[in-house]
């Protein structure tokens, strides 16, 4: 269902993508998301400073 949601707002147009948009990051400030947040924040940091792992590497310790 949330994939069919997705898709209907390829047809939208500029204007109603963007309050879509926002409503998100509304809501994706409430409380609840805060530990994705949290843990989106620490990766983005991790990907700036280059501390990340190669596919390779990922699959070696198995």
């Amino acid at each position: 269902m949330a994939t069919q949601k997705i898709n209907i707002i390829n047809y939208l147009d500029e204007k109603d993508k963007s309050k879509i948009l926002f409503f998100a990051e509304v809501l994706f400030k409430h409380s609840k998301y805060e530990k994705l947040r949290t843990e989106l924040e620490v990766r983005r940091k991790e990907i700036r400073e280059s501390n990340i792992i190669s596919h390779e590497n990922f699959w070696q310790d198995f």
